[in-house]
C-alpha cells in the first residue's frame, strides 16, 4: 500500500501546506476582456454616410464588424476578405468596386483581422470604385 505524508513548504513557519493546485487554476482563469467603444462610418455606394456606434469586447477590428452583422464576405489569404457592408455588394470583379478601410481618416495598412481597437476609435469603411 501507499501512504502519503503532507510535508509543509520549506520556509513556510505556519508549518502548513499550500495547494498550489488550486492556486494555478485561479490564476489560468482568464480575465474579463475591457469593454470599448468605437464608431464606424459606413460611406455607401451612393455616397451616404452611416455611423454605427459599436460597444464590444473585440481585440480586433473584424470582431466588433461581425458583432454587429456589418460585414460579410470570403476567407482570404490575409484574413475576411469583405464583398459586403450593411448589406451593399462591392465587387471588384464587376465593376471594380471594393471596400476600403481606414482609420481617422488613414487608409489601414492591415487586415480588418489584424486591426487592434482601442475605445474611442473611430473607422471609416468606404466603398470605392477603380
Amino acid at each position: 500500500t501507499f501512504g502519503s505524508c503532507d510535508k509543509p513548504d520549506v520556509g513556510d513557519p505556519s508549518g502548513t501546506t499550500t495547494n498550489t493546485a488550486l492556486d494555478s487554476v485561479s490564476d489560468s482563469q482568464e480575465t474579463p476582456k475591457a469593454e470599448k467603444t468605437i464608431t464606424v462610418t459606413v460611406t455607401d455606394d451612393k455616397g451616404e454616410d452611416t455611423v454605427f456606434t459599436i460597444t464590444t469586447t473585440a481585440e480586433f477590428l473584424r470582431g466588433a464588424l461581425e458583432q454587429e452583422n456589418l460585414v460579410q464576405g470570403e476567407e482570404g489569404q490575409f484574413g475576411l476578405y469583405v464583398k459586403s457592408v450593411n448589406g451593399i455588394e462591392a465587387d471588384y470583379d464587376k465593376n471594380g468596386a471594393y471596400w476600403g478601410f481606414y482609420k481617422g481618416g488613414v487608409y489601414l495598412p492591415s487586415s480588418i483581422d489584424q486591426t487592434l481597437i482601442e475605445d474611442g476609435d473611430a473607422f471609416e469603411i468606404v466603398y470605392t470604385k477603380g
